[in-house]
Protein backbone atom coordinates (compact mmCIF):
# COMPACT_ATOMS: atom_id res chain seq x y z
CA UNK A 1 0.00 0.00 0.00
CA UNK A 2 1.47 3.51 -0.89
CA UNK A 3 1.69 6.26 1.95
CA UNK A 4 1.00 9.59 1.23
CA UNK A 5 3.70 11.46 3.55
CA UNK A 6 4.90 15.51 3.45
CA UNK A 7 8.24 15.54 2.36
CA UNK A 8 9.40 16.95 5.95
CA UNK A 9 11.34 14.86 8.61
CA UNK A 10 11.39 15.31 11.94
CA UNK A 11 13.76 16.81 14.38
CA UNK A 12 14.45 16.57 18.26
CA UNK A 13 12.49 20.09 18.51
CA UNK A 14 9.42 19.89 15.84
CA UNK A 15 8.99 16.35 17.11
CA UNK A 16 6.84 15.78 20.39
CA UNK A 17 7.86 13.31 23.20
CA UNK A 18 5.26 10.32 22.92
CA UNK A 19 3.79 9.14 25.72
CA UNK A 20 3.90 5.69 25.30
CA UNK A 21 1.25 4.30 28.45
CA UNK A 22 -1.22 6.65 27.86
CA UNK A 23 -3.66 7.27 24.62
CA UNK A 24 -2.51 10.29 23.19
CA UNK A 25 -5.66 12.61 21.58
CA UNK A 26 -4.73 14.77 18.31
CA UNK A 27 -6.58 17.02 15.50
CA UNK A 28 -4.70 17.03 12.46
CA UNK A 29 -6.02 19.12 9.93
CA UNK A 30 -6.41 18.55 6.06
CA UNK A 31 -2.58 17.06 4.80
CA UNK A 32 -1.33 18.31 8.29
CA UNK A 33 1.44 16.52 9.59
CA UNK A 34 2.44 15.48 13.38
CA UNK A 35 5.64 14.66 14.45
CA UNK A 36 6.76 12.24 18.08
CA UNK A 37 9.77 10.94 19.51
CA UNK A 38 9.98 8.23 21.74
CA UNK A 39 13.37 6.24 23.80
CA UNK A 40 11.99 2.76 24.02
CA UNK A 41 11.93 1.88 27.54
CA UNK A 42 12.26 -1.97 27.07
CA UNK A 43 13.06 -4.75 24.51
CA UNK A 44 9.79 -5.26 22.68
CA UNK A 45 7.51 -5.58 20.02
CA UNK A 46 6.06 -2.61 19.85
CA UNK A 47 2.62 -1.54 18.16
CA UNK A 48 1.05 2.51 17.12
CA UNK A 49 -2.59 2.36 15.92
CA UNK A 50 -3.88 5.79 14.88
CA UNK A 51 -7.89 5.68 14.62
CA UNK A 52 -10.57 8.16 15.11
CA UNK A 53 -11.29 9.80 18.60
CA UNK A 54 -14.90 9.66 18.85
CA UNK A 55 -16.62 7.54 16.45
CA UNK A 56 -17.96 10.08 14.63
CA UNK A 57 -15.79 11.42 11.91
CA UNK A 58 -16.02 10.63 8.39
CA UNK A 59 -12.93 9.99 6.24
CA UNK A 60 -12.33 7.76 3.44
CA UNK A 61 -9.60 4.66 2.99
CA UNK A 62 -5.81 5.70 2.87
CA UNK A 63 -6.95 9.13 4.29
CA UNK A 64 -4.93 8.67 7.62
CA UNK A 65 -0.88 7.87 7.47
CA UNK A 66 1.24 6.30 10.04
CA UNK A 67 5.13 5.79 10.15
CA UNK A 68 7.57 4.69 12.11
CA UNK A 69 11.13 5.86 11.81
CA UNK A 70 14.73 5.09 13.63
CA UNK A 71 16.75 7.31 14.98
CA UNK A 72 18.63 7.84 11.48
CA UNK A 73 14.98 8.93 9.67
CA UNK A 74 14.70 5.15 7.76
CA UNK A 75 11.20 3.84 7.70
CA UNK A 76 10.75 0.86 9.79
CA UNK A 77 6.96 0.33 8.96
CA UNK A 78 4.65 2.79 7.26
CA UNK A 79 0.36 2.09 7.37
CA UNK A 80 -2.42 3.72 5.91
CA UNK A 81 -6.19 3.22 6.71
CA UNK A 82 -7.68 0.26 4.49
CA UNK A 83 -11.64 1.47 5.07
CA UNK A 84 -13.44 4.23 5.78
CA UNK A 85 -12.79 5.74 9.22
CA UNK A 86 -10.62 2.56 9.96
CA UNK A 87 -7.18 2.64 11.60
CA UNK A 88 -3.77 2.57 10.32
CA UNK A 89 -1.31 0.40 12.60
CA UNK A 90 2.89 0.11 12.77
CA UNK A 91 4.68 -2.42 14.55
CA UNK A 92 8.40 -2.67 15.01
CA UNK A 93 10.94 -4.51 17.36
CA UNK A 94 12.54 -1.59 19.39
CA UNK A 95 15.45 -1.54 21.27
CA UNK A 96 16.03 -0.61 24.90
CA UNK A 97 17.03 3.48 24.56
CA UNK A 98 17.66 3.70 21.26
CA UNK A 99 15.79 7.19 19.76
CA UNK A 100 12.81 6.55 17.54
CA UNK A 101 10.11 8.61 15.20
CA UNK A 102 6.20 8.67 14.86
CA UNK A 103 4.34 10.83 12.02
CA UNK A 104 0.72 10.79 11.58
CA UNK A 105 -0.48 12.65 8.25
CA UNK A 106 -3.87 13.41 7.30
CA UNK A 107 -3.83 13.58 3.77
CA UNK A 108 -7.91 14.37 2.93
CA UNK A 109 -7.54 17.67 0.51
CA UNK A 110 -11.67 18.39 0.98
CA UNK A 111 -11.61 17.61 4.73
CA UNK A 112 -12.31 19.46 7.65
CA UNK A 113 -9.74 18.26 9.89
CA UNK A 114 -10.08 15.43 12.06
CA UNK A 115 -9.54 13.81 15.53
CA UNK A 116 -7.59 11.02 16.15
CA UNK A 117 -6.03 9.11 18.81
CA UNK A 118 -2.68 7.29 18.86
CA UNK A 119 -2.50 4.72 21.01
CA UNK A 120 1.06 2.43 22.10
CA UNK A 121 1.44 -1.96 22.89
CA UNK A 122 4.15 -2.99 24.24
CA UNK A 123 4.75 -6.75 24.26
CA UNK A 124 8.63 -7.24 26.03
CA UNK A 125 10.64 -9.79 24.63
CA UNK A 126 10.13 -11.87 27.63
CA UNK A 127 10.47 -15.53 28.91
CA UNK A 128 8.47 -16.90 31.30
CA UNK A 129 9.45 -17.55 35.21
CA UNK A 130 7.46 -19.41 37.56
CA UNK A 131 7.16 -18.87 41.51
CA UNK A 132 9.55 -20.80 43.11
CA UNK A 133 11.71 -21.59 40.18
CA UNK A 134 15.29 -20.67 39.64
CA UNK A 135 16.27 -19.35 36.10
CA UNK A 136 19.92 -19.38 35.67
CA UNK A 137 21.54 -17.39 32.27
CA UNK A 138 24.80 -16.32 31.33
CA UNK A 139 24.92 -12.64 30.89
CA UNK A 140 27.21 -11.13 27.93
CA UNK A 141 29.26 -7.63 28.75
CA UNK A 142 26.02 -5.24 28.11
CA UNK A 143 23.30 -8.30 27.43
CA UNK A 144 19.82 -8.11 29.20
CA UNK A 145 17.41 -11.01 30.11
CA UNK A 146 13.44 -10.16 30.50
CA UNK A 147 10.92 -12.12 32.48
CA UNK A 148 7.26 -12.18 33.11
CA UNK A 149 5.92 -12.80 35.99
CA UNK A 150 1.94 -14.20 36.95
CA UNK A 151 1.20 -13.87 40.54
CA UNK A 152 -0.50 -17.05 41.52
CA UNK A 153 -2.34 -15.19 44.58
CA UNK A 154 -2.23 -11.63 45.77
CA UNK A 155 0.81 -10.84 48.34
CA UNK A 156 4.34 -9.07 48.37
CA UNK A 157 6.90 -11.00 46.30
CA UNK A 158 10.79 -10.86 46.15
CA UNK A 159 12.14 -10.72 43.04
CA UNK A 160 16.09 -12.08 43.54
CA UNK A 161 19.63 -12.48 42.03
CA UNK A 162 21.88 -14.19 42.76
CA UNK A 163 25.29 -15.42 40.98
CA UNK A 164 25.75 -19.21 39.52
CA UNK A 165 29.18 -19.31 41.04
CA UNK A 166 32.05 -17.36 43.38
CA UNK A 167 33.73 -16.19 40.32
CA UNK A 168 35.07 -12.37 41.12
CA UNK A 169 32.92 -11.35 37.51
CA UNK A 170 30.78 -9.26 39.98
CA UNK A 171 31.98 -5.33 40.77
CA UNK A 172 29.38 -3.23 42.24
CA UNK A 173 26.88 -1.61 40.00
CA UNK A 174 27.71 -3.70 37.52
CA UNK A 175 24.20 -6.03 37.61
CA UNK A 176 20.84 -4.16 37.58
CA UNK A 177 17.33 -5.53 38.28
CA UNK A 178 14.21 -3.59 37.10
CA UNK A 179 10.99 -4.24 37.79
CA UNK A 180 8.13 -2.90 35.12
CA UNK A 181 4.19 -3.28 35.67
CA UNK A 182 2.04 -4.76 32.54
CA UNK A 183 2.29 -1.13 31.11
CA UNK A 184 5.80 -1.34 31.29
CA UNK A 185 5.65 1.34 33.61
CA UNK A 186 8.99 1.27 35.68
CA UNK A 187 8.49 0.30 38.90
CA UNK A 188 11.74 -0.30 41.17
CA UNK A 189 15.33 -0.76 39.50
CA UNK A 190 18.44 -1.30 41.85
CA UNK A 191 22.18 -2.71 41.64
CA UNK A 192 24.39 -4.98 43.15
CA UNK A 193 25.86 -2.95 46.19
CA UNK A 194 29.43 -4.89 46.18
CA UNK A 195 30.99 -8.21 44.21
CA UNK A 196 28.27 -10.81 45.46
CA UNK A 197 25.70 -10.26 42.92
CA UNK A 198 23.09 -10.30 44.89
CA UNK A 199 19.83 -8.12 44.56
CA UNK A 200 16.57 -8.18 46.06
CA UNK A 201 13.05 -6.32 45.35
CA UNK A 202 9.81 -6.25 46.92
CA UNK A 203 6.56 -5.70 45.24
CA UNK A 204 3.04 -6.65 45.99
CA UNK A 205 1.13 -8.09 43.24
CA UNK A 206 -2.79 -8.79 43.06
CA UNK A 207 -3.58 -12.58 41.94
CA UNK A 208 -3.31 -12.64 37.96
CA UNK A 209 -1.68 -9.45 37.81
CA UNK A 210 1.62 -9.29 35.45
CA UNK A 211 5.10 -8.10 36.04
CA UNK A 212 8.60 -7.83 33.80
CA UNK A 213 11.93 -8.22 35.66
CA UNK A 214 14.68 -7.17 33.91
CA UNK A 215 18.07 -8.13 34.56
CA UNK A 216 20.74 -6.74 32.66
CA UNK A 217 24.78 -6.92 33.07
CA UNK A 218 26.83 -3.55 32.65
CA UNK A 219 29.86 -4.87 33.29
CA UNK A 220 32.81 -5.33 30.59
CA UNK A 221 32.95 -9.29 31.03
CA UNK A 222 30.30 -12.21 31.30
CA UNK A 223 28.44 -13.21 34.28
CA UNK A 224 25.85 -16.30 35.41
CA UNK A 225 23.32 -15.34 37.00
CA UNK A 226 20.01 -16.48 38.77
CA UNK A 227 16.67 -15.30 39.42
CA UNK A 228 14.30 -16.57 41.95
CA UNK A 229 10.80 -15.27 42.72
CA UNK A 230 9.28 -15.59 45.95
CA UNK A 231 6.90 -14.75 48.55
CA UNK A 232 8.78 -11.59 50.74
CA UNK A 233 8.72 -13.57 54.15
CA UNK A 234 7.92 -10.41 56.16
CA UNK A 235 4.40 -11.45 57.72
CA UNK A 236 2.55 -14.24 58.78
CA UNK A 237 0.69 -14.29 55.70
CA UNK A 238 3.64 -13.98 53.35
CA UNK A 239 5.66 -16.78 55.29
CA UNK A 240 7.70 -19.08 52.87
CA UNK A 241 7.11 -22.87 53.71
CA UNK A 242 10.67 -24.47 55.81
CA UNK A 243 11.02 -28.34 54.83
CA UNK A 244 12.42 -30.99 57.03
CA UNK A 245 15.75 -31.02 56.71
CA UNK A 246 15.63 -28.08 54.73
CA UNK A 247 16.96 -24.44 54.88
CA UNK A 248 17.00 -20.97 53.87
CA UNK A 249 19.22 -18.18 53.25
CA UNK A 250 18.16 -15.38 55.55
CA UNK A 251 19.21 -11.79 54.85
CA UNK A 252 17.93 -9.17 56.85
CA UNK A 253 18.81 -5.62 56.04
CA UNK A 254 16.62 -3.20 58.24
CA UNK A 255 16.64 -3.18 61.89
CA UNK A 256 13.06 -3.10 62.13
CA UNK A 257 12.63 -6.09 60.18
CA UNK A 258 12.00 -9.94 60.33
CA UNK A 259 11.49 -12.63 58.47
CA UNK A 260 8.67 -15.43 58.88
CA UNK A 261 8.96 -19.38 57.85
CA UNK A 262 6.08 -21.52 58.08
CA UNK A 263 6.50 -25.13 58.96
CA UNK A 264 3.73 -28.35 59.32
CA UNK A 265 5.44 -31.56 60.85
CA UNK A 266 4.25 -34.66 59.70
CA UNK A 267 4.91 -36.28 62.52
CA UNK A 268 4.01 -35.57 66.59
CA UNK A 269 7.69 -34.87 67.38
CA UNK A 270 10.87 -32.90 68.86
CA UNK A 271 12.16 -30.47 66.47
CA UNK A 272 14.64 -27.98 66.33
CA UNK A 273 15.18 -24.79 64.39
CA UNK A 274 18.58 -23.26 64.34
CA UNK A 275 20.81 -20.24 63.00
CA UNK A 276 24.12 -22.04 62.65
CA UNK A 277 25.72 -18.88 64.39
CA UNK A 278 26.32 -19.94 67.50
CA UNK A 279 28.40 -18.66 68.77
CA UNK A 280 28.99 -15.51 66.43
CA UNK A 281 28.83 -12.15 68.02
CA UNK A 282 26.19 -10.97 65.89
CA UNK A 283 23.51 -13.74 66.70
CA UNK A 284 19.98 -13.76 65.33
CA UNK A 285 16.52 -14.19 67.76
CA UNK A 286 14.16 -17.22 67.20
CA UNK A 287 10.81 -17.10 67.51
CA UNK A 288 8.84 -19.94 67.15
CA UNK A 289 4.78 -19.24 67.78
CA UNK A 290 1.71 -21.85 66.93
CA UNK A 291 -0.71 -21.49 64.33
CA UNK A 292 -2.44 -18.39 66.65
CA UNK A 293 0.72 -16.48 66.32
CA UNK A 294 1.03 -17.21 70.14
CA UNK A 295 4.30 -17.29 71.34
CA UNK A 296 6.08 -21.08 72.38
CA UNK A 297 9.92 -20.47 72.39
CA UNK A 298 12.09 -17.63 71.81
CA UNK A 299 15.73 -17.91 72.03
CA UNK A 300 19.33 -17.00 70.73
CA UNK A 301 20.41 -18.96 67.61
CA UNK A 302 17.99 -21.89 68.52
CA UNK A 303 14.45 -23.26 69.26
CA UNK A 304 13.39 -26.49 70.13
CA UNK A 305 9.87 -27.77 70.97
CA UNK A 306 7.38 -30.50 70.68
CA UNK A 307 5.34 -29.56 67.52
CA UNK A 308 1.87 -32.00 66.41
CA UNK A 309 1.84 -32.98 63.42
CA UNK A 310 -0.16 -31.46 60.88
CA UNK A 311 -0.45 -28.52 63.02
CA UNK A 312 0.84 -24.81 61.65
CA UNK A 313 3.84 -23.32 63.53
CA UNK A 314 5.72 -20.30 62.89
CA UNK A 315 9.37 -19.49 62.85
CA UNK A 316 10.26 -15.49 63.55
CA UNK A 317 14.05 -14.51 63.00
CA UNK A 318 15.14 -10.91 63.63
CA UNK A 319 18.28 -9.34 64.89
CA UNK A 320 18.34 -7.64 67.96
CA UNK A 321 19.80 -4.35 68.66
CA UNK A 322 19.70 -2.48 65.63
CA UNK A 323 21.54 -5.12 63.68
CA UNK A 324 21.50 -6.65 60.68
CA UNK A 325 22.95 -9.98 58.70
CA UNK A 326 22.41 -12.95 56.90
CA UNK A 327 22.69 -17.01 58.22
CA UNK A 328 20.63 -19.66 57.27
CA UNK A 329 18.02 -21.14 58.72
CA UNK A 330 17.71 -24.63 59.00
CA UNK A 331 15.16 -27.67 60.45
CA UNK A 332 15.63 -31.09 61.95
CA UNK A 333 14.45 -33.52 64.29
CA UNK A 334 15.96 -33.03 67.93
CA UNK A 335 16.22 -36.41 68.77
CA UNK A 336 17.19 -39.65 67.07
CA UNK A 337 15.70 -42.28 67.52
CA UNK A 338 16.60 -45.21 69.58
CA UNK A 339 18.89 -48.15 67.51
CA UNK A 340 21.19 -50.67 67.96
CA UNK A 341 24.54 -51.21 67.34
CA UNK A 342 25.22 -47.42 68.55
CA UNK A 343 28.19 -46.11 71.19
CA UNK A 344 25.49 -43.95 73.42
CA UNK A 345 27.45 -42.05 75.77
CA UNK A 346 25.95 -40.81 79.06
CA UNK A 347 22.95 -37.92 79.15
CA UNK A 348 22.18 -38.64 75.59
CA UNK A 349 18.69 -38.31 75.03
CA UNK A 350 17.08 -41.00 72.25
CA UNK A 351 13.48 -41.65 71.51
CA UNK A 352 11.75 -45.06 72.28
CA UNK A 353 8.62 -45.87 71.90
CA UNK A 354 5.32 -43.79 71.40
CA UNK A 355 2.36 -42.04 73.63
CA UNK A 356 -0.88 -41.96 73.89
CA UNK A 357 -1.04 -38.61 72.11
CA UNK A 358 1.75 -39.61 69.74
CA UNK A 359 4.48 -37.36 70.88
CA UNK A 360 7.77 -40.01 71.40
CA UNK A 361 8.73 -41.23 74.75
CA UNK A 362 11.73 -39.37 75.65
CA UNK A 363 14.98 -41.11 77.27
CA UNK A 364 18.16 -40.05 78.52
CA UNK A 365 21.25 -42.31 78.78
CA UNK A 366 22.43 -43.03 82.13
CA UNK A 367 25.79 -44.33 81.13
CA UNK A 368 27.95 -44.83 78.24
CA UNK A 369 27.52 -48.47 76.36
CA UNK A 370 26.83 -49.88 72.70
CA UNK A 371 23.31 -50.59 72.60
CA UNK A 372 21.50 -53.89 71.59
CA UNK A 373 18.60 -55.61 71.25
CA UNK A 374 18.25 -57.05 74.87
CA UNK A 375 18.89 -53.60 76.06
CA UNK A 376 15.90 -51.26 75.00
CA UNK A 377 15.46 -48.47 76.84
CA UNK A 378 12.42 -49.95 77.87
CA UNK A 379 13.71 -52.90 79.75
CA UNK A 380 17.57 -51.73 80.30
CA UNK A 381 16.81 -49.73 83.56
CA UNK A 382 20.51 -49.57 84.66
CA UNK A 383 21.60 -48.23 80.70
CA UNK A 384 18.00 -45.59 80.37
CA UNK A 385 15.83 -43.52 82.53
CA UNK A 386 12.88 -42.37 81.04
CA UNK A 387 12.44 -38.65 81.10
CA UNK A 388 8.63 -37.74 82.55
CA UNK A 389 9.68 -33.85 83.01
CA UNK A 390 6.76 -32.05 81.51
CA UNK A 391 7.08 -29.42 78.75
CA UNK A 392 6.92 -25.61 80.40
CA UNK A 393 3.43 -24.21 79.48
CA UNK A 394 3.10 -20.29 80.46
CA UNK A 395 1.42 -19.86 83.75
CA UNK A 396 -1.55 -17.64 83.44
CA UNK A 397 -1.27 -16.28 86.59
CA UNK A 398 0.17 -17.03 90.52
CA UNK A 399 -2.66 -20.04 90.81
CA UNK A 400 -0.65 -22.05 88.55
CA UNK A 401 2.89 -20.77 88.94
CA UNK A 402 5.55 -22.86 89.04
CA UNK A 403 7.19 -23.62 92.54
CA UNK A 404 10.72 -23.68 93.82
CA UNK A 405 12.05 -27.07 92.63
CA UNK A 406 9.55 -27.56 90.00
CA UNK A 407 11.32 -29.39 86.73
CA UNK A 408 10.33 -28.45 83.27
CA UNK A 409 11.13 -29.09 79.42
CA UNK A 410 11.82 -25.87 77.69
CA UNK A 411 13.51 -25.25 74.22
CA UNK A 412 15.45 -28.63 74.25
CA UNK A 413 16.61 -28.27 78.11
CA UNK A 414 15.53 -29.58 80.99
CA UNK A 415 15.25 -26.43 83.89
CA UNK A 416 14.44 -26.56 87.49
CA UNK A 417 12.89 -23.47 88.95
CA UNK A 418 14.67 -21.02 91.66
CA UNK A 419 11.79 -19.27 92.96
CA UNK A 420 8.00 -19.94 94.01
CA UNK A 421 5.26 -18.27 92.12
CA UNK A 422 7.38 -18.25 88.70
CA UNK A 423 5.33 -17.24 85.94
CA UNK A 424 9.51 -16.24 83.83
CA UNK A 425 9.61 -18.79 80.91
CA UNK A 426 13.22 -20.56 81.08
CA UNK A 427 16.13 -18.91 80.17
CA UNK A 428 14.71 -14.77 81.23
CA UNK A 429 14.27 -15.32 84.67
CA UNK A 430 13.61 -17.49 87.88
CA UNK A 431 15.10 -20.50 86.34
CA UNK A 432 18.18 -22.58 86.53
CA UNK A 433 19.92 -25.39 83.74
CA UNK A 434 19.08 -28.71 84.86
CA UNK A 435 22.13 -30.10 85.52
CA UNK A 436 21.38 -33.60 83.43
CA UNK A 437 20.64 -31.60 80.32
CA UNK A 438 22.06 -33.67 77.37
CA UNK A 439 24.88 -30.72 76.38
Amino acid sequence: MSLKLSASRPTTISAAPLDLHNPLALHLDTREEEWFHLSAPIDGSYSFTLRDNNSRENYGPNDIHLALYDKNQITLSSDSNNDRNGPATVRGNLNKGDEYYISAYFSDPLGDGVDLRLMTQITPNAQSIMFGNQSSHVLETKENIIYVFTAPVTGEYSFMTNPESTSSNYVANSLECILYDSKVIQLQSKRNVDRDGKIELNYRLNAGEIIYIEVSNHAEQAVSTSVLIDYVNNSHESARSLDLNGSATIEIESAESARYFRFVPETTDWYSFGSGDQGNSNQPILELQNASQELLVRGADQVTDLLIAGKTYYIVASYPDQQTGSFELTASGTYGAWTTGVVYTAQHIIKYGTKPDGSPVLYTVLQAHTSAGHWNPASAVSLYKKIDIPHWIQPLGSTDAYSAGDQVLYNGLFWISDIDGNVWAPGIAGWSVYAENNN
